[in-house]
């Protein structure tokens, strides 16, 4: 009976349309309609962040001042690629710098923090072009980075720094637990990386907090061992 059983949910399983999994809780099992097991996507250590900004720094200015706007900012990966000189506004001192994209109310300012506004402003010395042009210029004359050039950068920079399967989602969720690290609480976060609720701060610091919570558990079993052991010498 419990082979007839689980011959009947594989039937079922193959049956269902495939489909990929939403939640943390069924990351790396089958779940109904998945034809392979699912992937969770690798916590990236905020010190990571500073490590791809060197290696990219190495490379040239337009790199390091991508990387920075990838590792020290909360815009998304579309907008960096869109991202126009006219839509940064710089500070009294230049040592910051504030992107602001759209008009009204939907207008959302993002803060560029860490290297990355020094990174800009060394990529805008350098170039010809007007305040106007793309950041990012594409391969074509006039043409903005497309999203694919990005990825394929970053993977190239993270693969040097010695961290495998970076996200953009990655890096901004280790921004985040980077600005936590420093005091910030989640309202100051949400401000600082341009999210306009609260909720969505949480969700990026989540999975650093079960990677705390594993850590504890970890730490907690190696002192069990360690007692274990210290009592059978005894």
């Amino acid at each position: 009976p419990a082979m007839e059983g689980r011959r009947r949910i594989d039937l079922l399983d193959a049956a269902l349309p495939p489909r990929a999994s939403r939640g943390w809780h069924d990351a790396g099992v089958r779940v109904g309609g998945s034809r392979e097991k699912t992937a969770r996507r690798a916590t990236v250590d905020p010190r990571a962040l500073q490590k791809i900004f060197e290696v990219a720094q190495r490379e040239s200015a337009e790199a390091a001042a991508l990387a920075g706007l990838l590792c020290f900012s909360g815009l998304p990966l579309a907008t960096i690629c869109a991202l126009r000189w006219s839509d940064l506004t710089w500070g009294t001192d230049r040592l910051d710098c504030t992107v602001s994209i759209g008009s009204g109310r939907r207008r959302v300012e993002f803060f560029v923090t860490g290297p990355a506004s020094g990174a800009l402003i060394r990529l805008y010395v350098g170039l010809a072009e007007g305040p106007t042009s793309y950041v990012f210029q594409g391969r074509l004359p006039m043409m903005a980075i497309t999203t694919r050039a990005v990825r394929d950068r970053i993977a190239k920079w993270a693969r040097e720094a010695g961290h495998a399967r970076v996200t953009r989602h990655g890096l901004a969720s280790a921004l985040a637990e980077s600005l936590r690290a420093d005091g910030l609480d989640d309202a100051s976060i949400q401000f600082v990386l341009g999210r306009r609720q609260t909720r969505t701060v949480d969700r990026m610091l989540k999975p650093h907090d079960r990677l705390a919570s594993q850590r504890r558990v970890q730490a907690s079993l190696a002192a069990m061992v360690g007692q274990r052991q210290s009592r059978q010498t005894d």
